[in-house]
């Protein structure tokens, strides 16, 4: 066990990186020395859990308590930066909450913007933490990993949770309207305001029409023209300001999906491939004038 005692506060941050697995014979120093390190004027505990690759059932029940002491102090608590498996681990153990609750990141940089924190950072005596603390467009790419990563097996079973989520916001108006706004406030908190995570989340609702108009007044044809009016500002916001390994990502992403869709439902392919094209034709030619 090796634990880097020397993390000091980025803008009131607490940076704790924990070498070696967390079990019941270790998890009392575990706390006691993130207990140690707060104070009135600390903002958020981040775990630099890079190191740690299992924990057993007394580790993961405690874990919780920590969040929630921290929690009562006003403090956000992170686990970042650890293999999938030990997520896993997480939701057998009972800790899930964890995860569902947005304590578990993948990395430190979003775990910081998750607490208001964006750089430039003011590091001090980071360590090697420090090499973990990434750039904005780093982030990007991160985030469209993170789901996946949080919720492994589960990955399937919570996205339609958050489907039904995201179709539960529609109910109340009685109509869509997607041109103007953003589906992130009724999605996961994996979400995250993540314009590429909102084009998955519209394009399962889009291969699914039935079900979204089964709650507002609009037929199918102009759930697929909204949706696919927002899915388009959203490729532009895409092409002006992610890097092109995340662009290249996300076009082969959509391409595997509408093959996915010509195979399964080539009539409703058909179908949103004539409403796209069209949408595209309009916007071309209101820029010619």
């Amino acid at each position: 066990m090796n634990r880097n005692k020397d993390a000091q506060p980025i803008e009131n941050t607490v940076i704790y990186r924990f070498n070696g697995n967390l079990f019941f014979a270790n998890i009392s120093v575990f706390q006691s020395d993130i207990e140690q390190s707060i104070n009135e004027h600390t903002k958020a505990v981040i775990v630099d859990a890079g190191g740690i690759t299992h924990i057993d059932i007394t580790a993961a029940d405690r874990l919780v308590i920590i969040s929630n002491n921290l929690k009562s102090k006003g403090i956000d608590f992170y686990i970042t930066e650890h293999i999938g498996q030990v997520n896993d681990l997480l939701r057998k153990y009972g800790a899930g909450s964890l995860i569902d609750e947005g304590h578990i990141r993948r990395t430190i940089t979003i775990a910081l913007k998750n607490s208001g924190i964006l750089p430039p950072y003011k590091l001090e005596k980071v360590g090697k933490s420090q090499q973990r603390v990434r750039s904005a467009a780093q982030v990007k790419d991160d985030s469209l990993h993170e789901y996946e990563w949080a919720y492994g097996d589960d990955a399937e079973k919570m996205m339609n949770k958050t489907i039904d989520n995201v179709i539960s916001g529609f109910r109340n108006d009685g109509h869509i309207d997607l041109s103007a706004g953003n589906i992130s406030e009724n999605a996961s908190i994996y979400f995250d305001e993540n314009t590429i995570i909102e084009d998955e989340i519209l394009a399962h609702i889009e291969h699914n029409p039935d079900r979204l108009s089964k709650y507002i007044e609009e037929d199918e044809e102009e759930i697929i023209r909204q949706i696919e009016k927002r899915r388009l500002k959203i490729k532009q916001h895409i092409l002006k300001n992610y890097p092109k390994s995340t662009i290249e990502m996300l076009a082969k992403h959509r391409a595997d999906i509408a093959e996915h869709l010509k195979e399964k439902d080539p009539e409703l392919y058909k179908q949103i491939t004539e409403v796209r094209s069209k949408i595209e034709r309009e916007q071309n030619e209101k820029q010619d004038k």
